[in-house]
């Protein structure tokens, strides 16, 4: 049963804006499977109205993932919360504003306000997947998370490199968010797209549980002229939405929690000796 559920998800996880529709020997062949288990894959999907077949035999993505999409942005009240100090950054800085959490190991964006400036960086849309090994918002929420977890995402995705910044070494990137756990911060200095740049910091809910992390992007120029003010602006913010959802930093001892695998369980655990930098760079 895991495994058909599993193959379920990899079917779906094709149809992107960019490849928007599938046929069944192009599935078949992407995923390394029978054509005919492809087609079982694809008719049982169709029928509960996650995929729509054309009379062409070819497949999209049904309305019944619209009406999961509703369902879970009406759930996610957090996302509303953050939304008027988004714009607030997004007035402060005149960059771009984008809200983002793990999902299966990748980053996706929950929403995003695009920056005044004419220059904006070209953020992706709300909904579509970036890889999380190579931008902040995915180093600061795998940073909260135990290295078996990160190491599971690695085997599973990959560490592909998008430009000569890509963290590409598994040691290097074990590193690079040891760091961002401290300091509780990330930056993207041209790792995902060259001339472009990020910092991104974790939002908490009231169990203290890093839940999603908010950034900006921006033309590298004037990233590094602005860096440090960025920085802290991005800090203020995530930590003002963070208030706003019920975190209290001292609720706890630690007022911190990150992820960490006890015996074989993942499970919240407060940051008691190391601490959070709120200025500077490591």
């Amino acid at each position: 049963m895991l495994q058909t559920i599993e193959k379920a998800a990899q079917v779906l996880n094709l149809f992107t804006p960019e490849n928007p529709e599938w046929g069944v020997s192009q599935v078949a062949q992407k995923l390394g499977m029978p054509k005919s288990s492809a087609h079982a894959f694809l008719n049982s999907l169709a029928e509960v109205g996650l995929l729509y077949r054309f009379v062409t035999g070819r497949y999209r993505l049904g309305f019944r993932i619209l009406t999961l999409s509703q369902a879970l942005l009406h759930n996610t009240p957090w996302r509303e919360e953050a939304a008027p100090l988004m714009e607030s950054l997004r007035h402060k800085t005149g960059e771009t504003v984008h809200l983002s959490v793990l999902a299966g190991g990748e980053l996706v964006t929950v929403n995003k306000l695009d920056g005044n400036t004419a220059d904006a960086a070209p953020v992706s849309q709300v909904g579509a997947v970036v890889p999380s090994h190579c931008s902040a918002h995915g180093k600061m929420l795998l940073a909260l998370r135990p290295w078996a977890f990160v190491s599971a995402v690695l085997d599973q995705h990959g560490m592909t490199a998008y430009t000569e910044n890509t963290i590409v070494s598994r040691d290097e990137l074990k590193s690079e968010l040891l760091k961002v756990r401290k300091r509780g911060f990330a930056y993207d200095i041209e790792e995902y797209r060259a001339g472009l740049c990020c910092v991104a910091a974790p939002v908490r809910n009231h169990n203290g549980e890093t839940i999603v992390a908010l950034g900006i992007s921006l033309p590298s120029e004037r990233f590094h002229t602005h860096k440090d003010a960025l920085r802290t602006a991005v800090i203020e913010t995530a930590d003002a939405i963070s208030q706003r959802i019920g975190f209290d930093a001292d609720f706890s001892e630690s007022g911190r929690y990150w992820w960490t695998s006890v015996e074989g369980r993942d499970e919240l655990k407060p940051v008691r000796r190391v601490r959070f930098r709120r200025s500077g760079d490591e």
